[in-house]
């Protein structure tokens, strides 16, 4: 299989397609791969050059790989996002306007996003789901160079959980180490 049906195969499901705010850090690294696999990285970047001497083969190669880098960014984003893109012409135009739509750089943005995290809540969704977008928020955080401590979110994960883990996270609350055993009671559950 190339990497071109890959990509267009794992984007295919609607889970991994860049719907926000809250999948921008899972949708970015997960859209890289493809891209760096294909070697169109410098395509999003803007760092292709064309030489005047080589410039028709050059030009034909550009253009080919400027076109799978488009395809590989349109095919990774809901439906609803593409009116965003659709008069962009390059790649490096579209991936731009993306990461300014949806990454999280302001201040209320933060506060916003710490909010979010410290209010978070087990859902029938399941806990699985929950630790993974509490830690796709850490890792927004972190980017925006708001470092939460293993203390900070041992508390987030014990505020998560429902009510009757009520013995699990006292037991976790009166120990001075909390990460180590918050995880492995979590994963015993």
């Amino acid at each position: 299989m190339s990497p071109s049906e890959y990509t267009s195969m794992y984007f295919c499901k609607e889970s991994n397609k860049l719907v926000g705010t809250n999948n921008f850090l899972a949708w970015r690294k997960r859209t890289n791969l493809p891209l760096q696999e294909n070697e169109l990285l410098e395509h999003i970047k803007g760092n292709i050059t064309i030489l005047a001497k080589e410039q028709t083969q050059a030009l034909a190669k550009y253009n080919k790989d400027e076109t799978r880098a488009q395809r590989i960014l349109i095919e990774s984003i809901k439906d609803s996002l593409i009116p965003y893109v659709s008069k962009l012409e390059t790649s490096k135009e579209i991936y731009d306007k993306l990461v300014d739509l949806f990454s999280v750089s302001t201040v209320g943005e933060v506060i916003s996003l710490q909010n979010e995290l410290y209010k978070m809540k087990i859902s029938k969704e399941g806990i699985a789901l929950c630790f993974m977008k509490i830690s796709e928020m850490r890792d927004q955080l972190q980017e925006l160079g708001e470092v939460m401590s293993d203390r900070e979110m041992t508390t987030i994960v014990l505020n998560a959980l429902p009510e009757d883990w009520g013995n699990f996270t006292s037991s976790i609350y009166v120990k001075k180490e909390a990460t180590p055993q918050v995880k492995c009671g979590l994963y015993a559950r």
